[in-house]
């Protein structure tokens, strides 16, 4: 069985980008869950935390990521959706802000950004 989910993604957001990077998530995913992608930060670089995600997506999305061109809103999109948040967070890909990385291993990728897992409460 051949899926069109042959690339993954790998994504870091500074907090103060996470509410901008839903609405792209939104925009770029196939439900309007993924305007909750990011939730709250879970990696940091000890100046600024960050909110990651790995996930499976279709080369649409990476050939959008690579033109900088964004689709038009699909059908899906909830009321609450905003496509200058989303303009917005392709800004902040373009200008280095939101990391991104294709058909990497999330972890290693987290490393090399410089990246470290913040400890749970319950790790504390």
């Amino acid at each position: 069985m051949t899926t069109q989910y042959s690339k993954t993604l790998t994504l870091a957001v500074p907090e103060p980008l996470i509410d901008k990077a839903n609405h792209l998530a939104c925009l770029m995913g196939e439900s309007a869950a993924d305007i909750e992608t990011f939730r709250q930060p879970s990696y940091t670089n000890g100046t600024t935390d960050y909110a990651v995600a790995h996930t499976a997506c279709k080369p649409v999305v990476t050939d959008a990521l690579e033109s900088m061109t964004l689709p038009p809103n699909p059908d899906h999109v909830p009321p609450e959706y905003d496509r200058a948040q989303a303009e917005a967070a392709l800004a902040a890909i373009v200008s280095g802000e939101i990391l991104v990385a294709v058909d990497v291993d999330p972890h290693e990728q987290f490393k090399a950004w410089g990246l470290t897992a913040i400890p749970s409460e319950g790790e504390l």
